[in-house]
């Protein structure tokens, strides 16, 4: 019989569960990964508060809620004073890198309605889709991508700059 023997093709399938385990709850890299980091893929109403949502855009807005309640990837959050700032709702869309990539492409086809501009330092990918007053923020990072988009009178560049921050939010957290 050999001195040493590898795990490898032996009878020890519960060391490598327990090793794949502890390596999977983040053993030796200081932790279980939090768990605000799970709702990105899923629920857009985990992913920002309305406080940070309010800091962001000037307003105080109200608890997020789904477009309908079975589809829990969207988000709106109401502005409290019912757009007498500029601002009447936030909404996050949150989809697969997939989604990102067709949108773009849609979006790069319409550039004689929309105006696409790059949003860099946001992510893998971003832009803003700008259609006059309406624009909205599109970031991909990894697998996952999501649309934030401040709706009302609020000037573009404002729109632009609160949706970068919300974005960075996200983008730092998850």
């Amino acid at each position: 019989m050999p001195a040493t023997k590898s795990i490898v093709g032996t009878a020890r399938p519960g060391l490598a569960l327990l090793l794949g385990g502890f390596l999977w709850l983040g053993g030796g890299t200081g932790g279980v990964v939090p768990a605000a980091r799970a709702a990105l893929p899923g629920d857009a109403c985990a992913v920002l508060t309305p406080a940070r949502i309010g800091a962001a855009v000037g307003v105080a807005v109200g608890a997020g809620a789904y477009v309908t309640p079975t589809f829990k990837r969207t988000c709106t959050w109401s502005a409290g004073d019912h757009g007498a700032k500029g601002v009447v709702y936030v909404t996050l869309l949150l989809m697969d890198a997939s989604k990102f990539e067709a949108g773009k492409q849609m979006a790069q086809m319409m550039t004689k309605v929309l105006t696409i501009t790059p949003a860099s330092g946001i992510g893998d990918d971003a832009y803003f889709s700008t259609l006059r007053t309406a624009t909205g923020l599109l970031v991909k990072k990894g697998d996952l991508s999501f649309k934030i988009e401040i709706y009302g009178t609020m000037p573009v560049d404002a729109k632009e700059a609160a949706e970068r921050k919300l974005a960075g939010e996200i983008i730092t957290e998850y």
